[in-house]
């Protein structure tokens, strides 16, 4: 596995998993993790496809997440997941002691069509934030939950300041860490995708004159 490294930024081509991780940060070095991983097994199965990722079941990915995050967070986690399988990644950060401070149920992006109801719906996502010490459990719904929005939100949740290392392991379209660099912060991540980490690669560069 290649590490890039950006500045002070550090991307890499990888599932989520501790070896992965380790390359990335040192333990409990992260501020703030927010991602948004495979919804569910179906996704899963995509992308090892796609990708051979080396997940061989939901449970395989879903015991490695919890244990890179564990690795590497010493702050708050926030998981954006499909609502059916929110569950399942609470489950996962369980054992290593986070506690879950909020759930927002929402709906997700364009809609889609559902032949069982003959019209189109959005999906339903589930942002989770969960931590391993009490901190704010706020009450009030996400004001914003789409893309850098929904992350700066969380970021001034956290008190999350320059300074700060911000963790994604599954950078998709690099949302997590644009949020990351506009407030001088320090993002490390991954992703199975090497395109999408390039799209994230552009992000860190213009951020840092590269």
């Amino acid at each position: 596995m290649k590490v890039q490294q950006i500045g002070d930024h550090k991307i890499a081509v990888g599932g989520v998993s501790l070896d992965v991780v380790q390359q990335l940060t040192p333990p409990r070095s992260v501020d703030l993790v927010y991602t948004d991983p495979p919804w569910g097994p179906q996704a899963l199965h995509l992308f090892d496809t796609m990708n051979k990722s080396g997940y061989q079941e939901w449970s395989d990915f879903l015991q490695k997440f919890g244990q890179a995050v564990d690795y590497m967070a010493k702050g708050p986690v926030f998981v954006f997941m499909g609502t059916a399988f929110a569950d399942d990644i609470a489950d996962s950060l369980r054992p290593y002691g986070f506690v879950e401070r909020g759930r927002w149920e929402v709906e997700y992006g364009s809609p889609v069509w559902w032949p069982s109801l003959n019209s189109k719906k959005r999906l339903s996502a589930t942002l989770w934030f969960g931590h391993r010490t009490a901190g704010p459990k706020p009450g009030n719904p996400v004001p914003e939950v789409h893309g850098q929005k929904a992350v700066e939100w969380a970021m001034t949740l956290c008190d999350i300041h320059a300074g700060d290392v911000v963790c994604d392991p599954c950078v998709g379209l690099g949302l997590v860490a644009k949020a990351a660099v506009k407030r001088g912060c320090k993002f490390v991540g991954s992703d199975l995708n090497s395109t999408r980490l390039g799209t994230t690669a552009d992000i860190l560069r213009r951020a840092t004159g590269s």
